[in-house]
């Protein structure tokens, strides 16, 4: 039996209100404070936070250092963008991993569907 969906799919793939459908360019938006800039930077913290974990320093032990990878930001900016204001695939992607790490196998495949049926 197949787990219930993780996003809500009937948000993210109705077209955005206005003369484009899809939606503006993200990356068009160069304030530091725009949403594409924002879901850039919480993943490379995110990944940051994992490479600590994993590739600790020569001479310590596996242990965790530092704070967490915090993927959960990702899966509300993520949304937003898509419903709001872009049908961006990099921004899909992103939340794909962000979904994979918070929610494993089932937000795989709820990512591999929104890519799929946005394409």
């Amino acid at each position: 039996m197949a787990s219930p969906d993780v996003l809500d799919f009937d948000q993210l793939l109705a077209p955005i209100p206005g003369d484009n459908p899809v939606g503006v360019n993200l990356r068009e938006d160069f304030a530091p404070d725009s949403i594409y800039r924002q879901i850039r930077a919480l993943r490379t913290v995110a990944r940051e936070a994992e490479r600590r974990i994993v590739y600790p320093d020569e001479d310590e032990q596996r242990v965790p250092r530092g704070d967490p990878p915090k993927w959960k930001p990702i899966l509300k900016l993520g949304p937003k963008a898509i419903a709001e204001q872009s049908k961006d695939l990099e921004i899909v992607v992103v939340l794909t991993e962000a979904l994979l790490r918070e929610h494993g196998y089932a937000g795989l495949r709820d990512g591999f569907r929104l890519a799929r049926e946005l394409v």
